[in-house]
């Protein structure tokens, strides 16, 4: 405090100047302001005459004289070494042993006591000064600290006493000082003033929050004339601190010489709302506010959520706009951000329809799809109207945004924005019309402030969203372009094309034409799928065909029959892109060719002008074959006129096809031979009977079933001659319950075929083939020490190649024989 004539003892005394027992001793004397001290004698020594005023208020008042009129300096000035030289030397021992004893410990506040006083001599001359001094604060510790500091002082008094004491020199001057010193100072070890507290013990972070808190209680809690005066008179909360616990008679010091009663007792009340928020906040720590806060302003956030928040804060100086307005909205019950919220994906990611929403909101669809034909904005006003989201100004002043956006990604990466582009669109669209300032040049070359205002609309063109700001792109119309340009790529080209996207804009101002552009070429690849080059050109592939033409043309350079799978594949060759999928899709155009003519019924197509090529059926080239020959033909050899010309058929499919001919012409002679029923054969031909062997018993056909699978080492199957044909249609009726037989007959069967499975018989011609190339595969090994390679052995090399890449998915015993075939090789010492 500054120090005149005029300042009362009761003044100094209030302002920790001076102690009790001079006030005491100043007072009793009659003294009331420091210029009666200066008068009541001629120099301040004699002031050592009033009764109990010792050399102690001496050092208090000699500096406060001093200050107010030099000319009261003493005579002699005394040093550390004079003050420390009167207590003699048996004392001098006594204390700098107690001064030494302070130093066991080497910590930070040690070392600071040791620099502070070299000596003995230094400490004895400052706690034989004013105590106050005692309690000075250090700033550059903490409280904790202070407090140590302060009881290094008390251990010295303490200990020099208790020395003093047991050497029985406890009839002195110098006890009686340390005694008084020590009195005053031990109760005060771990005071602290208001005052103090806030200007040494609160972190920035804490000050400038408490600075905030002030201004925002006094703009709503004090009257006019009170928030002035304070504004005026304490515009700091600092200046408040310090009367936290003083009556209101002392708030007149923010006055001097005025009443203002009135205006006081208001401040006063105030003040003690004021210290009840620093008293919740003061002790914290920057974190320990910035959650406090976060925990008061967004309830909705967890403590992770906080936690980055803050981070956020800490790293870019603002809090993630977003992450907070998407976390808000998420848990809003206001009726309008529900809606919002569940239509648009926010709440959950999952887009709703309008009869989804009016079930979960109890609503009729009609009154649901009022509210949201009109515009929902956010009802948290002080989320969106902040200050913050100026921070955005970037992204916010761009006519467009899109998922490409590097501002967005940036910002998605930044703010942890873990939901998709289409709700961040809706979010920007939640923001309403906000003004924005941007920075230009004039032609001066200056830089000038401009501000905008948005407005912001969310398009979807199929997964596709973008965010258009509406006052920088007021004519632009998506759908209308996506329609037109939709419309010029559907339209037929006989070549590659290149389309202009500017086509698709129609008419449009040409500021804003530019954008437009990169706008549509973003949804014309993204959206639309459409291949865009850099240049805003949509590229059109030829998409008009003649199909039947280069079916024929295909047919044509293949010069044999091919099918429609052969021909589909030739044709998605030439043409990759075309829309067909499918082999079935190109039929109807082989029909349409008049020189393209099916054979058969095999699905397989050639062209007119082939010789040697028959286009009729298979029964049909039967029926020719056996009317050109004279007796009944052989199966095989029927199998080997036909395979020429039908490559894909095999001796059974001859057989069922001559059996089930509508026509009623082949007849079928026994051990495989075959005629036409138009024809006269010799009595020799005895005609096959079919029920013959169904008249066998069960115990023969399992008998002959055994044998053979003991014989060949495998099931019998379909296509190898009618012997085996017909005890695999056997196997096949008995297992799928065509026949019926006897429950014991079941068992028999079951039993033997559980016997056949352990030994992993292979039971169809897949199974078998499979087992005979992994011996093939075994006697390659044995019989060249080597793996077939691509060059040596293609055939077992690719077949290996393929076994291994669908080893997972085989589910039958083609898994088993390729376990073993592996097991073998490694067993040999090669690598698969």
């Amino acid at each position: 405090m500054r120090i005149y004539l005029d300042t009362t003892i009761q003044e100094l005394f209030d302002g920790k100047q001076i102690s009790a027992r001079t006030y005491n001793c100043l007072r009793y004397a009659g003294m009331v302001t420091l210029e009666d001290v200066q008068n009541y004698a001629e120099s301040p020594e004699e002031l050592l005459k009033l009764k109990n005023f010792g050399r102690k208020s001496y050092t208090e008042i000699v500096p406060l004289l001093r200050e107010v009129n030099p000319e009261n300096a003493p005579q002699k000035s005394e040093t550390p070494e004079d003050v420390f030289a009167m207590v003699g030397d048996t004392i001098g021992e006594m204390l700098s042993e107690a001064y030494e004893a302070l130093f066991v410990e080497d910590n930070d506040v040690t070392r600071f006591f040791k620099a502070c006083y070299p000596s003995v001599k230094e400490l004895h001359s400052m706690v034989m000064g004013n105590e106050n001094n005692l309690l000075e604060i250090h700033g550059e510790f903490s409280m904790a600290e202070n407090v140590e500091i302060r009881r290094m002082y008390a251990r010295y008094l303490e200990d020099a006493m208790n020395r003093m004491l047991d050497g029985q020199r406890a009839d002195n001057d110098t006890y009686s000082e340390y005694k008084s010193t020590f009195t005053e100072l031990q109760p005060r070890l771990e005071e602290f003033s208001y005052r103090d507290k806030a200007e040494f013990f609160i972190t920035a972070g804490v000050r400038e929050y408490l600075q905030s808190v002030y201004e925002r209680m006094r703009e709503k809690q004090l009257s006019v004339r009170a928030k002035n005066f304070v504004e005026h008179a304490a515009p700091r909360f600092e200046d408040l601190a310090q009367y936290f616990d003083s009556p209101l008679l002392d708030y007149r010091k923010l006055c001097p010489g005025q009443s203002m009663m009135k205006t006081l007792t208001e401040v006063f009340n105030f003040n003690k709302l004021l210290k009840e928020e620093f008293d919740r906040y003061w002790q914290m720590s920057d974190d320990e506010v910035q959650s406090a806060l976060l925990k008061r302003d967004y309830p909705y956030l967890s403590s992770v959520e906080r936690r980055f928040v803050m981070e956020h804060g800490r790293d870019c100086g603002v809090h993630p706009m977003f992450f907070l307005l998407y976390n808000y909205m998420r848990i809003s019950e206001v009726r309008n951000n529900k809606i919002f919220s569940l239509l648009y994906g926010i709440f959950d990611g999952k887009e709703r329809t309008l009869n989804e929403l009016a079930e979960v909101m109890g609503l009729t669809r009609e009154r649901i799809r009022q509210i949201t034909s009109k515009k929902l904005e956010v009802h948290d006003t002080e989320l969106i109207m902040t200050d913050a989201w100026k921070s955005y100004d970037e992204l916010l002043a761009m006519p467009f945004v899109t998922a490409e956006s590097v501002e967005y990604k940036q910002l998605k990466e930044r703010e942890h924005l873990n939901f998709d582009f289409r709700v961040f669109a809706r979010l920007m669209q939640l923001l309403g019309e906000r003004d924005f300032e941007v920075a230009v040049r004039n032609q001066s070359g200056e830089t000038e402030l401009l501000r905008f205002s948005n407005q912001y609309e969310t398009e979807i063109v199929g997964d596709v969203a973008v965010v258009i700001n509406r006052k920088m792109m007021p004519s632009v119309k998506i759908r209308d372009c996506v329609d037109s340009l939709q419309a010029m790529v559907s339209s037929r080209y006989t070549n590659d094309t290149r389309i202009e996207v500017e086509a698709s804009l129609n008419t449009m101002p040409t500021e804003e034409k530019a954008e437009a552009v990169k706008l549509m070429s973003y949804i014309a690849r993204e959206g639309l799928e459409l291949e865009v080059d850099d240049e805003g050109r949509v590229l059109v592939q030829k998409n008009h065909i003649d199909v039947a033409e280069d079916l024929y043309t295909i047919l044509a350079r293949k010069g044999e029959p091919m099918s429609v799978d052969e021909l589909f594949v030739a044709f998605k060759e030439m043409y990759p892109d075309h829309k067909y999928t499918e082999s079935a899709q190109i039929r109807s155009w082989l029909f349409r060719h008049p020189n393209i003519k099916p054979i058969g019924n095999t699905s397989r197509y050639g062209l007119d002008s082939w010789e040697n090529v028959f286009f009729g059926t298979i029964r049909d080239l039967l029926a020719k074959l056996l009317e050109e020959s004279d007796e009944p033909m052989h199966i095989e050899q029927l199998f080997e006129a036909v395979v020429e010309h039908y490559p894909n058929t095999k001796p059974q499919s001859l057989e069922w096809s001559m059996g089930d001919d509508t026509l009623g012409r082949f007849v079928h002679f026994n051990d495989g031979f075959y005629g036409l029923k138009s024809k006269s054969y010799d009595a020799k031909w005895i005609e096959y009977d079919a029920t013959a062997r169904q008249r066998q018993s069960f115990e023969e056909r399992l008998a002959d079933f055994c044998a053979f699978v003991e014989s060949y080492n495998r099931y019998p199957v379909s296509g190898n001659g009618e012997g085996e044909a017909s005890l695999y249609r056997w196997l096949y009726n008995v297992q799928n319950e065509v026949y019926e037989i006897k429950e014991e007959y079941k068992v028999m069967l079951t039993e033997t075929l559980a016997r056949y499975e352990q030994d992993f018989i292979p039971r169809n011609g897949t199974e078998n083939e499979f087992r005979n190339n992994c011996q093939r595969y075994k006697d390659y090994i044995n019989s060249h020490y080597a793996l077939p390679s691509v060059s040596a052995e293609p055939e077992l090399y690719s077949w290996m190649v393929r076994s291994k890449a669908n080893y997972n998915s085989f589910v039958d015993h083609r898994r088993k024989y390729l376990t073993d075939l592996f097991n073998y090789i490694l067993s040999l010492g090669f690598s698969i």
